[in-house]
C-alpha cells in the first residue's frame, strides 16, 4: 500500500479544496492510505473528508489569532522598502509580523507534532504552491516522490488580479519538490516564465469534475425560487479575487439601460456585508441579491438563464466547467484559462474585467436567441472534454505520477 501525504491550509469551498476531495475520492482505498495535513481544521468540507483519511491538524482549534496575512507576510513584504518610503507605522508592523513568520518557519517540530515524521511517504503532494506553510510543511517530510500543484495564477508584483508570489523567497521549498503540476497551460507558462532554473518537471493536468454527480445535484428540490425576467448566477466566495464589486458596478449600468433582470450571488464572504450596502445604495435591492453559501449551489445554476463569473484572477475556474455541463451560456471575464474552458462566441461569451466589458456581454445574452445558441455549443471546447474526463482517465494521470 502507497502512503500518501497531502498539505494545505484547510477545507473552505474552492476549486483546490474540491480538488483535494476528489482527488481522495478516486483513488483505492486498497492501494493508498491517505494522511490530510491541514494547517488550520476548518471548513464546510470537512464533512465530506472519507473516514479511512488521517486528519493531521497543529491547530486544533481553527486558525490562530495572527490572521493568515500576518503568517505568510515575509515572503510579501519588505521592511526596509516601507522604510525608504517614510511609512514607519507599516515598517514596524512588517517586522513584527517578519520575525513572527521566520519563528513559526524554524517551528517545523511543533507544526508536524502529530505526523510521524520517521515515516517515509510514497508520495507528497502541496496542493497549493502560492501559499506558503503548506508548501514549507509538504517540502519537509520525507518521501520518494514531491509535487506541488498551482491552483492561482501568480505575480511578484502586488495586484488585484494576482496571487503575490515571491519566487525567490519560495524557491528554497520549491526546488525540494520533483515536479510542479498546473491546473492549465496559462498557468504552466507563468510557472516557468517564474522559476526558470526550476530543475523538476511543470505539466498540466485539468481537475476532474464528476459531471454525473453535477447533473444529479442540479436536480435537488430547493426551497427558494429565482425570479426575474432575465436570471443571472455567480458562485464564489464574497472576496475581492470573484470580482462581486465590479459586478455591481455592471448591474447598475444594465439597469440604468432598462434591462429587467435579477442578479444572484452564491457565495460568502468577508466582503458580503459591504457590499450588500454598496448595492443598497446604488438602489439595486431588487435585482442585486446575496443568497449566501449553499454546499449545493447546482439547482441555483440549474435555473439561472445566464452564469456569469466577473473574477479577477482564477487558474482554471471550476464553475465554469460546471456551468458548462449544466449547459448554460457563459460571460466570463479574461481571467487565467478561460481561453482554455471557452471559445469565446461560440460557447460562452469573454469580456473585459472592467463594469462596461461586463454589462455589454451581458446585455448581448439577454438575447434569447444567442443564448440559445452558445449554451447548444456548451462542449465544443477540447479542454472542457478533458477536464471532465472519467474517472479511468483521470485516475491514470494520478497513477501515472504515483508509479
Amino acid at each position: 500500500m502507497k502512503k500518501l501525504f497531502i498539505a494545505f491550509e484547510w477545507l473552505h469551498m474552492g476549486g483546490t479544496e474540491k480538488f483535494i476531495l476528489d482527488a481522495i475520492s478516486l483513488l483505492p482505498k486498497d492501494e493508498y492510505q491517505v494522511d490530510l495535513f491541514l494547517i488550520h481544521e476548518e471548513g464546510p468540507y470537512l464533512q465530506y473528508l472519507p473516514s479511512d483519511v488521517r486528519l493531521v491538524c497543529p491547530f486544533k482549534m481553527g486558525r490562530v489569532e495572527f490572521d493568515r496575512r500576518y503568517a505568510e507576510i515575509a515572503a510579501n513584504y519588505s521592511t526596509r522598502a516601507c522604510l525608504k518610503r517614510k511609512k514607519y507605522g507599516r515598517a514596524i508592523f512588517r517586522y513584527i509580523a517578519n520575525k513572527f513568520n521566520r519563528d513559526r518557519l524554524k517551528r517545523f517540530g511543533s507544526l508536524l507534532s502529530d505526523v510521524d515524521t520517521e515515516l517515509k511517504y510514497d508520495i507528497v503532494i502541496g496542493a497549493s504552491m502560492t501559499q506558503l506553510f503548506s508548501t514549507a510543511v509538504a517540502s519537509a517530510i520525507d518521501a520518494d516522490r514531491k509535487y506541488l500543484w498551482v491552483h492561482m495564477p501568480f505575480a511578484d508584483k502586488r495586484s488585484k488580479n494576482f496571487v503575490y508570489f515571491n519566487a525567490k523567497y519560495f524557491a528554497k521549498y520549491v526546488d525540494k519538490f520533483d515536479g510542479i503540476v498546473c491546473v492549465s497551460n496559462g498557468i504552466k507558462q507563468m510557472v516557468r516564465s517564474a522559476m526558470p532554473n526550476y530543475k523538476g518537471f511543470v505539466t498540466t493536468m485539468y481537475n476532474y469534475f464528476d459531471v454525473a454527480a453535477i447533473k444529479t445535484k442540479a436536480q435537488e428540490q430547493i426551497a427558494e425560487t429565482l425570479d426575474g425576467d432575465i436570471k443571472i448566477v455567480s458562485v464564489g466566495r464574497v472576496e475581492s479575487q470573484k470580482g462581486f464589486d465590479i459586478a455591481i458596478e455592471a448591474a447598475k449600468i444594465l439597469q440604468k439601460n432598462g434591462n429587467k433582470f435579477v442578479w444572484y450571488i452564491i457565495g460568502d464572504g468577508k466582503y458580503r456585508a459591504e457590499l450588500t450596502k454598496r448595492a443598497e445604495k446604488l438602489g439595486l435591492n431588487d435585482c442585486f441579491v446575496f443568497l449566501g453559501r449553499h454546499n449545493n449551489p447546482y439547482p441555483y445554476m440549474r435555473m439561472c438563464d445566464i452564469y456569469c463569473q466577473p473574477s479577477r484572477y482564477e487558474a482554471f475556474c471550476t464553475t465554469i466547467i460546471e456551468a458548462l455541463v449544466l449547459e448554460k451560456p457563459i460571460v466570463a471575464t479574461d481571467f487565467t484559462g478561460i481561453d482554455e474552458q471557452i471559445i469565446d462566441g461560440q460557447n460562452g461569451l469573454i469580456v473585459n474585467k472592467t463594469p462596461k466589458g461586463i454589462a455589454f456581454g451581458l446585455e448581448k445574452m439577454f438575447n434569447a436567441e444567442f443564448r440559445s445558441k452558445l449554451a447548444s455549443n456548451a462542449d465544443c471546447q477540447s479542454a472542457y472534454k478533458r477536464g471532465v474526463a472519467l474517472d479511468k482517465g483521470y485516475l491514470d494521470q494520478l497513477n501515472n505520477l504515483c508509479e
